[in-house]
C-alpha cells in the first residue's frame, strides 16, 4: 500500500454526455480500475447524466458540471476552480464538449497533464481560433484505433502527441450467462429461425439503411431469418419507413436500448456492423466474447479488431450486396462460423478493460514525466 500511495495520482475525468453509450462505459470502466489501483479519481459530468448515476452507484465520486456547447465559459471557469482547488494532476477529457471546456479551464489554471480521448474517426474540422487552441492545448491524445490516429494526424496534430489505446470490455459480463428462454418469448421467436443482429445507436454513421438493404437480400435467400436491431436513436422513424418500403415488417425486431447485451447476443447467429464511419466499435468485442461470428464493414478502427476470414468477415462500407454475401456465407458454412468464433475468443482477450486502463495509466505517467522534465524537476 505504501508503494501505491507514493505513486498515486489525482485524476479528473470530464464527460459532457447525458446519454449512455460506449464512451461513457469506457469512462466508468477506467475510473473503477484506477480507483482500485489507489488513485484518487473523480468524474466531472452533468448531474442528470447516466454516467453520474452509474458512477455514484459504483462509489466513484462525481462533480456535477453541466456543459452547454463548445464555448461554455461558465463551465470552463467552474472546472478551472475545481482543478486549482483540488490540485488535480491529470484532467482527462472524454467527449467533444468536454475537450473544449477542458481547454478553457487549462488556460485559466495550471494542470500538469491535459489528456483527450478521441473515439470517432470523423475528420478534425474547423479552422477557427477555438479549434486551433482546442487541439494545440492538449498534452496527449488517446486514439482508440489506428484509423482514429490517422485522422488526428491528418488534421494537423503531431504524431508524437497521439498514442493508441484500444477500448476494452469487461469480460466478466460474459461468464455464467442465464438461459435466454424468456427472450425468445419476448421477441416471439420460436428458436428455429436464424437471427442476424446489430447492436449500435440509431445514428447516421452506423448506416442502418445498409444493414436493412442487406437484410432484404438475405431474406430473399433464406426466408426464415429474423433481424434484431438493438439500440435507440433519432433515426428510428426513418428506419421504420425504410423497413416498410423493403417489405421487411415481419422480419425486423426493434429491441430498443438494452442492459442485457450478453444474453441478447446469445440469440444471434451472426453479428453485423454496417457503419461507414467507426472509431473502433466495442460491440464487436462483445460479440466475440459471446461466441457470435462477426460480419463488419472495413472502415475506421474496425480492422484493428477484425481480420478478414480469420475472426470475422470484412466487407466494403455502403455495399449492401457484399454485406449480404458475408452474412449468407456465415449462415451457410458452419465450419467457417465455428473457426471465426474460436479466433474471436482469442482476439477478445487482448482487449479487456483492464488492458485499456493499464495503458491509459501509462499515458498519464508519461505525460507527467515529460512535464516535470520540461520544468527541470
Amino acid at each position: 500500500m505504501l508503494i501505491r500511495f507514493a505513486l498515486a495520482m489525482k485524476i479528473l475525468h470530464i464527460d459532457s454526455e447525458k446519454s449512455w453509450r460506449g464512451g461513457e462505459n469506457q469512462v466508468l470502466l477506467l475510473s473503477l480500475f484506477l480507483a482500485r489501483q489507489g488513485h484518487q479519481v473523480v468524474v466531472a459530468c452533468p448531474p442528470d447524466s447516466e454516467l453520474a448515476k452509474r458512477a455514484t452507484e459504483r462509489d466513484i465520486p462525481i462533480e456535477p458540471l453541466a456543459m452547454r456547447g463548445e464555448l461554455d465559459l461558465r463551465a470552463g471557469y467552474k472546472l478551472a476552480r475545481l482543478i486549482k482547488r483540488e490540485s488535480y494532476q491529470v484532467a482527462h477529457c472524454h467527449s467533444a464538449h468536454a475537450h473544449s471546456v477542458g481547454v478553457i479551464a487549462s488556460k485559466l489554471t495550471r494542470i500538469p497533464a491535459l489528456v483527450v480521448s478521441r473515439r470517432v474517426d470523423f475528420p478534425v474540422g474547423g479552422k477557427g481560433w477555438l479549434n486551433f487552441y482546442k487541439y494545440k492545448a492538449a498534452d496527449k491524445f488517446i486514439a482508440v484505433s489506428k484509423g482514429v490516429r490517422e485522422v488526428l494526424i491528418k488534421g494537423g496534430i503531431g504524431e508524437e502527441k497521439v498514442v493508441i489505446v484500444h477500448s476494452g470490455i469487461d469480460l466478466r459480463r460474459f461468464e455464467n450467462i442465464d438461459s435466454p428462454e424468456d427472450l425468445y418469448k419476448e421477441f416471439q421467436l420460436k428458436g428455429e429461425e436464424k437471427v442476424v443482429g446489430i447492436v449500435a445507436a440509431l445514428a447516421p454513421h452506423k448506416d442502418y439503411p445498409n444493414f436493412l438493404r442487406a437484410a432484404r437480400i438475405v431474406a430473399d435467400q433464406l426466408p426464415r431469418v429474423k433481424f434484431l436491431i438493438v439500440g435507440e436513436g433519432k433515426e428510428a422513424g426513418r428506419l421504420k419507413r425504410l423497413i416498410a418500403e423493403l417489405g421487411l415488417g415481419d422480419s425486423v425486431i426493434f429491441t430498443g436500448f438494452r442492459e442485457d447485451i450478453p444474453r441478447l447476443l446469445s440469440l444471434f447467429d451472426v453479428f453485423v456492423i454496417s457503419s461507414y464511419l467507426e472509431g473502433l466499435c466495442t460491440s464487436i468485442l462483445d460479440a466475440m466474447a459471446a461466441g457470435v461470428p462477426v460480419v463488419a464493414t472495413e472502415t475506421g478502427g474496425i480492422p484493428d479488431l477484425v481480420k478478414n476470414k480469420e475472426n470475422g468477415i470484412l466487407v466494403p462500407p455502403r455495399d449492401p450486396k457484399r454485406l449480404a454475401e458475408g452474412v449468407l456465407r456465415v449462415l451457410n458454412d458452419s465450419n467457417l462460423a465455428q473457426g471465426m468464433v474460436k479466433a474471436g475468443h482469442s482476439t477478445v482477450r487482448r482487449f479487456s478493460a483492464e488492458q485499456m486502463a493499464k495503458k491509459t495509466e501509462e499515458v498519464y505517467r508519461s505525460v507527467l514525466t515529460e512535464t516535470r522534465r520540461e520544468k527541470g524537476g
